[in-house]
């Protein structure tokens, strides 16, 4: 029993890779790249640890609740681990969507989703989320997010 407890926990940390827990708080989406429609530059979301069943590829896995709606988050520690994880199939609360995030610092955080209409250069849609509006001068110094530098975005307005 306490290996098959083990192997869970071991399963669940390989795709919450890093602690849930940082992502968790008040966050506004700063800057979007090849965005999706439905989201706007400078809406805010807190994020919470969602506790339904989640799985990634029949697998467990950590969910990320963003207002009501619980997302399947696979964590990565570099952009280089995105295209993997974008190819996992997940599944939380009958939703299938693989999202998978990055912790930049502290403040900032990168929300990757497969985009289906997108160049090779922006093979998905990235959303840069802070835990504070930063300045304009805060994000071109921004180090860590290299992969957006150069891609066709839209940044918050509020950014001055």
């Amino acid at each position: 029993m306490n290996r098959v407890l083990a192997v869970l926990l071991l399963l669940s940390s390989v795709y919450a890779g890093t602690d849930l827990n940082k992502f968790v708080g008040e966050w506004t989406l700063v800057a979007m790249y090849s965005a999706a429609a439905e989201l706007r530059t400078c809406d805010r979301f807190n994020i919470t640890l969602d506790g339904d069943a989640c799985s990634c590829d029949g697998e467990p896995a950590s969910a990320l609740r963003f207002g009501m709606v619980a997302l399947p988050i696979i964590v990565v520690e570099d952009y280089q681990g995105v295209a993997a994880a974008l190819n996992r199939r997940c599944t939380s609360g009958g939703i299938t969507k693989t999202m998978a995030a990055r912790l930049v610092n502290d403040d900032f955080f990168v929300l990757y989703e497969r985009c289906y209409e997108c160049s090779e250069r922006e093979p998905e849609t990235a959303n840069l989320m802070a835990r504070r509006l930063p300045r304009k001068a805060d994000l071109d110094a921004l180090v860590g997010i290299d992969e957006l530098r150069g891609r066709s975005g839209k940044t918050c307005g509020l950014v001055q």
